[in-house]
């Protein structure tokens, strides 16, 4: 939980002398006044006397904060809070007693002393969980270098994009971490949704998680074109309020289109073809089945749709986009159309969609579906009964405006089957001794030639991609 746009913090006010206790290197200062410290070379833990918590739980807090601005600051080199260059960032432990802070319900939250400094408040429930509350000390810390930067607000277009890069951080930090990404499953399974949605997490409902599973937009950029994109987009020194019209600008810089790479990632969220794929796609399905929403809106077999299917109740609104299913199809070439309509506010609109074949064995073809302003018509030749087909279909506002958070975009789509011709059968003519020999017209090769051959197997290899490599 970041600071909240729009309240000043109060002024600032200098250092104490350093305790001996924590050794020589930058400051300390503690705003409660609290009974116990332990320090490290950036960091100070403070708590009071009640928890039953142990020092090596702290300590552990204490190397995972190290850990994070080793990531931030000494490897990204993002500019550090307020401070910090001669004083220990402060770190709370939650309800500790003796005046500690509350921890406001969360596992951790970052904000501003009543002096103006910043902190990071961790709640005494975490330290149970080493791993817990290193995820959490990472996400956290974040929010204190999105702070330094003072760049986008933690409302409006930007908010989601606050909670969604302090999870990228998370995870640039450390991969493996089993809390990493805890909350896809919102994210997956309200893929209609706008990508900057965002709702305060103060419910349990779930669409207030979202903005936290859309971390994976900016881990797929990073993937893709290096996570100095994400980085850049921090340090912008523009007004422009929206990050991902800061993103797209620095994304061209590097030669790639924003709409045409979230449409990359709409296609591999689909079939979830990410490096820690297999475990994105359990958590969506054990919340498809808690809270009865399927992240594919539809599902056809055999001939396709049957006809035109049009797409109003789950419409996607601006970088929202829907998943449609063609699973055992028979034989033959699909032919795949759509038709979109503006905003049902009226804004000029984009559309795009990505094909994929899922071969098993996490290997895909991507194939892009071209648009002719509003209208597409793609035909995928040669689709085999083993096949399994997706269509990715995704929207967006061609301006920014007040609109954002609440126009959808509605479509009609069709996938329709077209049964291959059978091969003509060969004509055999008898002679008169009783054999029988082939026309000559025809060359009796059933395989093809070996050197046709050779020339192909390249290519097919590099149309079937594997999962991205970790950045």
């Amino acid at each position: 939980m970041p600071a909240l746009a729009g309240l000043a913090p109060p002024p600032r006010t200098g250092p104490v002398p350093l305790p001996p206790l924590l050794g020589a290197g930058k400051g300390v200062r503690d705003a409660f006044g609290l009974p116990n410290t332990r320090g490290s070379q950036n960091f100070a833990v403070h708590w009071g006397n009640s928890g039953s918590f142990s020092n090596n739980q702290v300590q552990n807090l204490l190397d995972s904060f190290e850990h994070a601005w080793s990531v931030y600051v000494g490897e990204m080199d993002h500019a550090t809070p307020y401070g910090t260059e001669s004083v220990r960032f402060n770190v709370y432990i939650s309800d500790s007693g003796d005046g500690a802070p509350s921890s406001l319900g969360a596992g951790g939250y970052y904000w501003f002393d009543d002096e103006g400094w910043p902190m990071i408040v961790i709640s005494r429930d975490v330290l149970f969980d080493n791993q817990y509350a290193a995820q959490v000390s990472h996400h956290e810390f974040y929010h204190a270098i999105q702070g330094a930067t003072e760049r986008f607000a933690y409302s409006g277009i930007s908010a989601w994009f606050t909670e969604a890069t302090a999870e990228w951080g998370a995870y640039a930090v450390d991969y493996n971490n089993p809390y990493n990404g805890e909350f896809l499953f919102a994210y997956g399974l309200l893929n209609e949704y706008p990508l900057p949605f965002f709702d305060y997490p103060d419910t349990g409902a779930l669409q207030e998680y979202y903005q936290y599973g859309a971390f994976l937009f900016p881990v797929f950029v990073s993937e893709l074109g290096g996570w100095q994109l994400i980085r850049d987009t921090w340090m912008d020194t523009g007004a422009e309020p929206d990050p991902l019209e800061v993103l797209r600008a620095r994304m061209a810089d590097d030669g790639l289109d924003l709409d045409e790479v979230w449409l990359d990632h709409t296609a591999h969220n689909a079939v979830w073809d990410y490096t820690l794929g297999a475990g994105f796609k359990e958590q969506v399905n054990d919340y498809k089945d808690i809270f009865g929403i399927d992240p594919i809106m539809a599902t056809f077999s055999g001939e396709g749709t049957g006809g035109t299917e049009e797409v109003t109740e789950r419409a996607p609104g601006h970088y929202g986009y829907n998943v449609i299913r063609l699973r055992s199809p028979d034989p033959g070439d699909l032919t795949i159309t759509i038709d979109g309509n503006r905003g049902d506010e009226g804004s000029r609109v984009g559309f795009g969609a990505r094909l994929i074949q899922d071969f098993g064995e996490d290997t895909y073809t991507y194939h892009d579906v071209p648009f002719d302003g509003r209208r597409a018509s793609f035909v995928l030749e040669g689709v085999g009964e083993e096949d399994r087909i997706w269509l990715v279909v995704g929207a967006w506002a061609k301006e920014y405006n007040s609109l954002w958070a609440e126009e959808r975009f509605t479509y009609s789509y069709s996938m329709e089957i077209v049964e291959a011709e059978p091969e003509p059968t060969e004509t055999v003519f008898s002679t008169e001794d009783g054999t029988s020999e082939q026309p000559s017209s025809s060359c009796g090769c059933r395989s093809g030639s070996p050197v046709a051959a050779m020339l192909w197997a390249p290519l097919l290899l590099l149309l079937r991609r594997r999962r991205p490599a970790r950045w």
